[in-house]
Order: structure tokens, then C-alpha cells, then sequence
């Protein structure tokens, strides 16, 4: 299901399905989700770094589905849907990779959803841990440039992009009690996929477009944060999901901030909320090691 965020939710929608088209899964359908964040608060997009179109520039070359996505006017009440379908007579887990609106919408229309769910997967936040190649005391990369947004958030100082985005829904899924596992920039950024890697996934037969978007985001990652590969901020929460011991986690109540300068920022909770999984720890060896096996099936 898509959701507005790195680019408008329709495009999103669009790539999505491009992608499973390339790779054969054409029977999987794709939702459009929510188009704006809860509140009606203004959003920045990702364009400057992943593109107008989502794509690093590269829908030209590869073209963009006709068909984008299935919409429906209520994007909550299809997302649970949608989760009660998945999850038949027993649970289901859930991975979120952008923005946590839908699933915010989704709890609001059945707050007996997290009956049905088994582990919730997300990527976003950040907490202040190191960056690699880094002084933690700092925020510049070894040949002195400031990294972007601080080694905290991309967006702000504090603020992470899902995070930023639609601030009130991430609030409100933290605070649902949900078996939530957080994968935040702290063991994003630590896990990075190279020039070499991109080879590599090549030679074993990875889809064109995926060899594409990996060599376009090596490049625009050096070029706008410093780091000597692309942080696999999505990869790593997918890959979380299907082998959580990639990561180490810590239980903590977080609550994000709504307004001003805290917007996104992840703050320890103070009214009670139950505490979700915190990843701050990550086998990297093993992180880059199941990422390209997976990259070189795509």
C-alpha cells in the first residue's frame, strides 16, 4: 500500500507497481494509501534526493505502470482490511517503509486491528547514535562536510523523514501497544551498499532498474551526505523483518514530536505509553550479507 511521502502518494503507487511488474509478481495488487499527512500538516518530499518521480530520475528509461494503484476514499479502513484479509484465521506481520499514516488511519477505523497482527515492522526516527566514519561529537564526515540533517535526522537536526512527515501518526502507532520494531538511521546508516555491490548483484542476475537505483543512490549519497555508500534505510527494515537478529534492539517508550522545532524528533514518552523495539545494534557483516543474496534473486 502506498502512502504519500518520498514523492506523492500516486507516484509512489506508480513505482510500486513498475517494480513488481519487473519482477514477475504482477498478481501482487497495489494500493493507494493515504495522500497527506493526519492533521493536514504541510509535508516535504524526498525529490531532492530520490528525484521527482521517485525514481532517481530513471522512469524514463524504464517506464511507469499505467495503472498505479487501487484507491478507495476511506485509505484506514482499507489498510485494515487489507490486514484482516492477509492474516486469515491467524496474525500477520506488517513492514512500513515511509510515512506511518496508513496504519495510524487504519487503528482509528478498527482499534481491534492489533489482534491480528503479529509484528510490526518500521523504518524511521533517529537517536543520536554515531555515524559511521564519524567523531560522535560531530557532525562531518572524515574530509570535513557536514553531514545532512546531523547524524540524529535527514530532515532536521532531530528529525528523521518518516518520522517528519506525518509526526502525529507515528505518535499515535508508538502509543497503540503494537509488537513494534523501529529501525532507525542509527543502524540504517551503519549498513552500506557500494559501487562494488552493485557489480556484484549485476553479475548475479539482478533486475536492471535495481542495479540502477543501487549505483544512482551510491552516487547521491556520497554527493549529499559524505558516506562512501548508500545507507540501506529500507533494505534493512525489510530485512529485519524476515531475520530480526541482524539487529539488536532496546525497549523504550517513545513518543515524536508534533510541532516547531521538535517535529519528528523521537523523545523517551512520559505518559505511560508501553515501550516498542528500539534497533540500535546491527550485525553488519551479516546485514550486507543477506541484503545482496536477496538483491542478486531480485
Amino acid at each position: 500500500m502506498a502512502v504519500a511521502g518520498n514523492v506523492g502518494r500516486d507516484r509512489c503507487a506508480a513505482n510500486a507497481r513498475l517494480a513488481l511488474d519487473r519482477l514477475e509478481r504482477a498478481d501482487l495488487p497495489v494500493h493507494a494509501g493515504a495522500d497527506r499527512a493526519i492533521g493536514g500538516l504541510t509535508a516535504v518530499d524526498a525529490g531532492g534526493f530520490h528525484g521527482g518521480d521517485g525514481l532517481a530520475g530513471l522512469a524514463g528509461d524504464f517506464g511507469v505502470a499505467a495503472t498505479p494503484g487501487l484507491s478507495a476514499p476511506d485509505p484506514g479502513a482499507m489498510f485494515a482490511e487489507l490486514v484482516r484479509t492477509a492474516a486469515g484465521t491467524g496474525t500477520v506481520d506488517v513492514l512500513t517503509l515511509g510515512p506511518l499514516t496508513d496504519l495510524a488511519l487504519a487503528l482509528a477505523s478498527d482499534p481491534a486491528l492489533p489482534e491480528v497482527i503479529g509484528r510490526v515492522v518500521s523504518m524511521g526516527g533517529g537517536f543520536g547514535t554515531a555515524v559511521p566514519g564519524t567523531d560522535p561529537g560531530t557532525d562531518r564526515a572524515p574530509d570535513g562536510r557536514v553531514l545532512t540533517g546531523s547524524r540524529w535526522g535527514n530532515v532536521t537536526r532531530r528529525a528523521e523523514f518518516n518520522m517528519h512527515a506525518d509526526p502525529v501518526a507515528a505518535d499515535r502507532v508508538f502509543a497503540a501497544g503494537l509488537p513494534l520494531t523501529l529501525v532507525p538511521l542509527d543502524v540504517t546508516r551503519r549498513v552500506l551498499l557500494t559501487e562494488a555491490d552493485a557489480v556484484e548483484v549485476s553479475a548475479a542476475g539482478c533486475d536492471e532498474l535495481v542495479v540502477a537505483l543501487l549505483e544512482a543512490g551510491v552516487e547521491r549519497q556520497r554527493a549529499q551526505t559524505g558516506l562512501a555508500g548508500m545507507a540501506a534505510h529500507d533494505p534493512l527494515a525489510a530485512l529485519v523483518l524476515t531475520e530480526p537478529e541482524v539487529v539488536q534492539t532496546e525497549a523504550r517508550a517513545v513518543a515524536v514530536g508534533v510541532d516547531g522545532e521538535a517535529r519528528g524528533a523521537c523523545e523517551p514518552a512520559v505518559d505511560g505509553r508501553p515501550p516498542i523495539e528500539v534497533a540500535l545494534t546491527v550485525d553488519v557483516p551479516s546485514a550486507r550479507a543477506g541484503l545482496l543474496a536477496r538483491l542478486g534473486r531480485a
